[in-house]
């Protein structure tokens, strides 16, 4: 049996609320979602359920998925709805106990989904795990994953090779890590965590909606961390980096209203002190 086979196989077994449901976002995708359909048939623990949704891909990508991977699910929108709800239309009908968001253009290693999994099971008071992101030449891609800053989103427009600034949350390999946020690129989120606070915030088409639903679960009491030894490619695209362009201007509206939403701006200290969750010693103001 192939990869593609196996993975289909695997997809159509699924019973409600068991197992681990992938949820991925695809637009034009053609280049990428066959490696990155391969790559979640090879590990130690292979998904019960995977649903593409297609934000209205022109190319090939339709094709593609209904040739080599029949039997995963796959939702088809006429245009483009935006990242949040388009996840929010896989994450509607999942039926995993645990739920994995993952961009199109990942790799995951072989045991990375395991290792997250392993993370929900052993930590029930944390909703959220990310993973060690590798950039394409199998480098750790360093990232703040403090909650942003006015200040701070200025300087990575002004300059667009900025790289998230300092690592905050991918370090040490096998040290789980306390975190604010990790980004929507790949992220396992638990099913109770995600019933009590909701969905991704449909009012952002793009970006920040993943610092935002994690926002939501540490308001609630849940905890946001990083397993840095589940190690996934990430081949960022990169696509808001002219905030003059169309999806630049989203990505900056989104922004907008993030921060409008949750009253903070120049400063985290405010932020911070109404957080269940604030822990002086794993966040910087």
């Amino acid at each position: 049996m192939s990869t593609a086979e196996h993975l289909s196989a695997a997809a159509s077994v699924t019973e409600a609320g068991q197992g681990v449901s992938i949820v991925i976002l695809t637009l034009n995708s053609v280049g990428n979602i066959e490696p990155c359909l391969e790559s979640l048939g090879v590990g130690t623990l292979v998904p019960n359920e995977i649903i593409v949704v297609d934000n209205g891909s022109t190319d090939q990508t339709r094709a593609v998925l209904a040739r080599q991977f029949p039997a995963v699910r796959v939702i088809e929108n006429t245009h483009n709805r935006g990242v949040a709800p388009a996840r929010n239309q896989g994450l509607a009908v999942a039926r995993g106990a645990y739920l994995l968001v993952l961009d199109d253009d990942t790799v995951v290693h072989p045991d990375a989904l395991a290792r997250l999994v392993s993370v929900l099971d052993t930590n029930p008071t944390v909703a959220v795990c990310g993973p060690q992101l590798l950039n394409s030449a199998r480098q750790p891609m360093e990232r703040d994953q403090s909650f942003p800053t006015l200040w701070y989103k200025a300087r990575r427009w002004q300059d667009a090779n900025l790289r998230n600034g300092r690592s905050s949350g991918n370090g040490t390999a096998g040290r789980l890590q306390e975190v604010d946020y990790v980004i929507g690129a790949c992220h396992i989120i638990r099913r109770a965590a995600l019933d009590e606070v909701g969905l991704y915030d449909e009012h952002i088409f793009y970006g920040p909606e993943d610092i935002d639903f994690c926002l939501r679960l540490h308001q609630a009491g849940w905890r946001v961390v990083c397993e840095p030894a589940a190690r996934v490619i990430h081949a960022e695209q990169r696509i808001a980096r002219s905030v003059w362009s169309a999806i630049g201007r989203k990505h900056a509206a989104g922004l907008g209203y993030y921060f409008w939403k949750h009253r903070y701006g120049l400063s985290r200290k405010r932020l911070y002190a109404h957080l269940p969750t604030y822990s002086p010693a794993s966040r910087s103001h």
